[in-house]
């Protein structure tokens, strides 16, 4: 652990035993005092009762807290040279075999974030935009007969559907229509693995690896079929690049992308990290868009009155 959890000198902070922080329990520190479903709740309350940068400790591992955003912009800045993220979350992605570039460290880190920086570059996401306003217009449409009817919405469910639909077009090439439809196979065990990964990063025990409770084993059944469908998506993608020479000048997709970047022996891309890779942009492009989006619209009342109170001013 940094003596300088936070890496600012304007906090002034010498160690991190100064830290200040919730008093936790003998062996397990802090662990008892949260539910990791609503973790960001507790984390929310506890920087109100002590500060943008405290301490909390689960089991063996002390943890520095930061919610100023002045201090994170810092640390993203500086990683992954000073900060990594935690071992555990690697060890976690590298036994569900998703160890792409959201969770990889050091050397394999720098190479896999170049070739998905290349693979998401802006000129590439420019061709995209079309799509992406047809996707808004789907949404639209379905919120637009919710009000004609008087129909509640389920802004989270629909957001999520809005994203999945959005992430499929640009990492596959595939149009989901999850919001008009159910959606492919893929994204119905999808939803399964972001909380586990999340529970088993935070456990500070692995039990998993020594016994299976059913939803380690719902889990495991989940990722046979990703892998499947996934195989089946990149067999179709090699075929289409294979017919079309075009899409290898210019490629259309995400998938399609590192598919070609895998043919360059000096690339070191292999198989394994194409599928990591898919299933990170799925997962962390999906999850985190819709919660945010979500968050947003939250606020959008809160920000209008305020704007409101300044004009009155």
């Amino acid at each position: 652990m940094n003596d300088n959890p936070s890496g600012l000198r304007e906090k002034q902070v010498k160690s991190f035993a100064e830290l200040a922080g919730p008093r936790g329990f003998p062996f397990v520190g802090n662990y008892m005092q949260v539910d990791f479903k609503t973790l960001h709740l507790d984390l929310e309350n506890w920087a109100n009762q002590y500060g943008s940068i405290y301490k909390i400790k689960f089991g063996s591992s002390s943890i520095a807290v930061i919610s100023d955003k002045h201090a994170v912009q810092q640390i993203l800045v500086d990683r992954p040279g000073l900060y990594r993220r935690d071992s555990r979350l690697e060890g976690v992605a590298n036994e569900l075999q998703l160890n792409g570039v959201f969770t990889a460290e050091g050397q394999s880190w720098r190479r896999q974030r170049k070739l998905v920086v290349a693979a998401l570059g802006r000129a590439k996401l420019a061709n995209f935009f079309p799509q992406l306003v047809s996707t808004v217009d789907r949404l639209k449409r379905r919120w637009d007969r919710a009000a004609d009817t008087g129909e509640p919405v389920n802004l989270c469910e629909d957001l999520y559907r809005f994203t999945v639909d959005v992430t499929m077009q640009i990492a596959f090439g595939f149009d989901a229509n999850t919001v008009e439809a159910s959606g492919p196979v893929i994204q119905q065990h999808l939803d399964k693995i972001f909380p586990k990964v999340h529970q088993r990063a935070n456990l500070p025990f692995a039990y998993w690896r020594y016994f299976k409770l059913p939803s380690d084993r719902s889990l495991d059944q989940s990722l046979v079929q990703i892998r499947r469908e996934a195989d089946t998506i990149i067999e179709a993608t090699r075929e289409r690049l294979q017919s079309n020479p075009e899409l290898r000048k210019s490629p259309e997709n995400f998938l399609e992308a590192l598919l070609l970047a895998i043919e360059d022996e000096d690339s070191g891309f292999t198989d394994a990290e194409i599928f990591a890779n898919i299933g990170t942009i799925l997962l962390a492009g999906e999850d985190t868009t819709a919660n945010t989006m979500a968050w947003t619209i939250h606020f959008f009342p809160r920000i209008q009155y305020t704007l409101h109170r300044q004009e009155m001013k």
